[in-house]
């Protein structure tokens, strides 16, 4: 007798749960735009550089991505090699003149010594044994 109590409310409980879901239905939830962040190169640490697209020149200095993973998009072609010439060949050239430095003021005349007559500092290396 009391399982038949209890029937009536649980079959109530079960078909109000079902019309009631039709209030919290999910809405699809929104992807984000990829991006594809890269540790930018020179002096400023900690500086990054985000595109929509991945770089793949640049994927060892890959940080942090959101959607897809970057293998999952074609690699671009490899640029052609650059062609290297040599400038046009000329039959003349410039030069110019040697520089000519200019002349050297002239050295102070050396004074006596009043106790000896000799010029200073010949007079020191004279009395030292072996001259010079």
């Amino acid at each position: 007798m009391m399982v038949r109590h209890l029937v009536l409310p649980a079959v109530a409980v079960l078909l109000g749960g079902c019309s009631l879901s039709a209030l919290f239905e999910e809405e699809a939830a929104v992807q984000p735009d990829p991006v594809y962040c890269y540790q930018s190169l020179g002096r400023s640490t900690g500086s990054v550089t985000c595109y929509q697209t991945p770089v793949h020149r640049d994927q060892r200095r890959l940080v942090n991505f959101y959607g897809p993973h970057p293998e999952t998009y074609p690699r671009p072609a490899p640029p052609a090699p650059a062609r290297l010439s040599p400038p046009p060949s000329v039959d003349f050239y410039v030069r110019d003149p040697e520089p000519v430095p200019p002349e050297a003021p002239p050295l102070p005349a050396a004074r006596p010594r009043a106790d000896t007559g000799a010029v200073d500092g010949l007079a020191l290396a004279l009395d030292r044994p072996g001259g010079f």
